[in-house]
């Protein structure tokens, strides 16, 4: 057991001590019999008796006490009070009657008028420490248990986290194998005189297994693992951080062969700037003092930092240079075979239906990352539970799909106008999409209102693509604009607001094609403008660098507006050329409300339109289609 500190040992004795005069007080008061008041006749009633020996008075308590005649001195007095006012009237009544009357002034206990000035001072003093004591800070220790560290070390008898229970990341993986290899084979290397890398920080995305491959680390390699995010170092008392640095770096130490995992690295680390006003000691000494220990590893220590960050371009250079954190391992967003692996490891020990294709399911979920992953596996064992059923099937999966990427199934009534607007809508993306030749194949279509949308079209990629075209950005663009082409059309020129989330995202498109991608045939192939991180206050900003003129500003916005316009234009003549289609896939999507590749396709191929046939070129501002005879 702990030894109790001096401090919380004074404190516990002068509590009960405060406790033990409380309850002396109490019981003292129990047994005292106030006595009444008396008035002057009552007074002058007990005087003229003639029985009174002496009589003193207690001017500053209103109090007198009268000894009779004949009393021995084993008799208590009469203890009575007088009214203040009748004070100089008493006396010389008593003079008259040949009493003579002594004053006595009472001197108040010293220890008990320093006690009570004292009492406010001590209870604060008191809830101050208990407040600090339940928020933990001060646990375990007294004044010395907060700057102890707060990093958990992993018990090794705890379930493992092997390289097997991670996934999609493979690259990765490979290169923290050869971590293990240093912190088990340690002598190996020392033998040719090889060192350990004192750190490695893990960057990318949020949700892409960054805890995991660490964790996988300590496992695979049986040493403690250290376990502590980056936020718990900063305290609102300076020096507190560094101070827990020093003190998780010598249990390491004492540990090692040992990892000491910092997660949300930047929290800790974040470079400073013009907005560090005041200096920000605490924050610059936490750091200071990491970069210190980091310095202090002697070449057998056997101890090695693992940071993780989704923010690698906020942290401090002096963290990243060589000799500090020697590696850099970027843990990505998972590819489509990747996200396969993930889903077969999440559904491990899960009753999964054989009707169940992961395959399909991991092309469906671009750009989810492995979190998003893990969520959508549960997610589908919850809709399975509700529905009773023994196995998840292929259903659960899709439903799940949808839920987490757009939002709750809407179940509130829908107007038959609305839902009919909708699905003009809907099959104008379709059918733009369906047709153009770099576009991506649309995988289904639904008026079945989610989240935000009223109904939503999903087109997925045939394979999965790094890069992005000029020409698939453009007829993206266009398929984007073919909801609004729609409603016109089939509105007779009326349309609506249902097309203001596709015009943004149209939007943003072209100005990245223009300012970032260099896609823009008129203003060529470089970047205009810079964003840039900035620091005020404390508070990190994202800032837009304008290193252009004016008149490439208006050139930029007038290449936007002509190419949404031309998007626009080569929608509505598609849709004008197809719209016998577009009136059926319609009239069927109002029916059924959701519509699949291979409906779309038999539907489209009854009516005529092409799959994919369709390319455009804009000439000396006229625009250009290919339609096939």
């Amino acid at each position: 057991m702990k030894p109790e500190s001096p401090v919380k040992r004074i404190l516990r004795i002068m509590l009960i001590f405060l406790i033990i005069m409380f309850v002396f007080n109490i019981f003292g008061a129990m047994n005292v019999t106030e006595p009444e008041e008396l008035g002057l006749n009552d007074i002058k009633k007990i005087i003229t008796e003639n029985t009174i020996e002496s009589v003193v008075i207690f001017p500053e308590e209103d109090r007198l006490e009268i000894y009779k005649k004949g009393a021995d001195e084993q008799t208590p007095p009469i203890e009575e009070f007088y009214p203040a006012e009748y004070e100089d009237e008493l006396t010389e009544l008593l003079i008259e009657n040949d009493i003579n009357p002594t004053t006595e002034i009472v001197q108040p206990n010293v220890f008990i008028s320093i006690l009570a000035s004292l009492l406010p001072f001590i209870l604060i003093l008191g809830i101050f420490w208990f407040l600090l004591y339940r928020r933990g800070g001060m646990g375990g220790g007294g004044l010395s248990g907060f700057t102890k560290s707060k990093a958990k070390l992993v018990d090794k008898s705890d379930p493992k986290v092997t390289f097997e229970d991670v996934a999609g990341i493979d690259e990765a993986v490979k290169e923290v194998e050869e971590i293990r290899d240093y912190l088990t084979n340690h002598s190996k290397y020392m033998a040719m005189g090889a060192k350990i890398p004192k750190g490695v920080l893990f960057m990318g995305p949020p949700g892409t297994g960054k805890t995991l491959l660490a964790r996988a680390v300590a496992g695979e390699s049986d040493v403690a693992f250290f376990s502590v995010a980056g936020s718990d170092f900063i305290e609102m008392f300076v020096g507190t951080g560094a101070s827990r640095i020093r003190d998780l770096f010598e249990k390491a130490k004492e540990n090692a062969p040992a990892i000491v995992f910092i997660d949300e690295i930047d929290a800790l680390g974040s470079r400073g700037g013009p907005g560090d006003v005041g200096g920000n000691r605490e924050h610059h000494q936490t750091l200071n003092a990491l970069l210190t220990q980091m310095d202090g590893f002697d070449g057998d220590t056997n101890v090695m930092v693992i940071g993780a960050t989704n923010r690698s371009d906020m942290i401090d250079q002096a963290l990243l240079r060589a000799g500090r954190f020697d590696r850099k391992i970027v843990v990505g967003m998972p590819d489509s075979a990747g996200r396969e692996a993930i889903l077969n490891v999440h559904a491990r020990g899960k009753p999964v239906g054989d009707d169940v294709d992961f395959r399909v399911i991991a092309r469906q979920t671009h750009q989810f990352s492995g979190a998003d992953l893990a969520s959508l596996v549960n997610e589908a064992a919850i809709l399975a539970v509700r529905q009773d059923k023994q196995e998840i099937s292929q259903a659960d999966f899709q439903e799940a799909i949808d839920r987490v990427r757009i939002g709750l199934k809407k179940n509130r009534p829908v107007s038959e106008k609305d839902r009919e607007i909708t699905a003009f809508h809907e099959v104008g993306h379709t059918l733009v999409g369906y047709v153009l030749r770099y576009s991506d194949p649309v995988h289904k279509v639904t008026i079945v209102g989610r989240g935000m949308s009223g109904g939503h079209t999903e087109s997925l990629p045939e394979e999965e693509r790094i890069y992005a075209s000029v020409y698939n950005l453009k007829d993206r663009v266009a398929s984007l604009l073919g909801g609004r082409a729609a409603e016109k059309a089939l509105l007779g020129g009326d349309y609506t607001s249902g097309a203001s989330n596709d015009i943004s995202v149209a939007t943003d498109i072209l100005h990245q094609m223009i300012t970032q991608f260099g896609m823009d045939e008129e203003l060529g192939p470089r970047r205009y403008g810079q964003n840039q991180q900035g620091n005020f206050l404390g508070q990190t900003f994202s800032q837009h660098n304008r290193d252009y003129s004016e008149e490439v500003l208006r050139k930029i916005d007038e290449r936007k507006n002509e190419l949404l316009k031309q998007a626009e234009n080569l929608a509505t003549r598609i849709i004008s050329r197809y719209e016998e289609g577009l009136r059926r896939m319609a009239e069927e999507l109002l029916e059924k409300e959701t519509l699949k590749r291979a409906d779309i396709e038999s539907i489209f191929g009854e009516t005529g339109v092409p799959r994919g046939e369709i390319t455009w070129t804009v000439k000396d501002g006229n625009l250009k289609i290919d339609f096939p005879e």
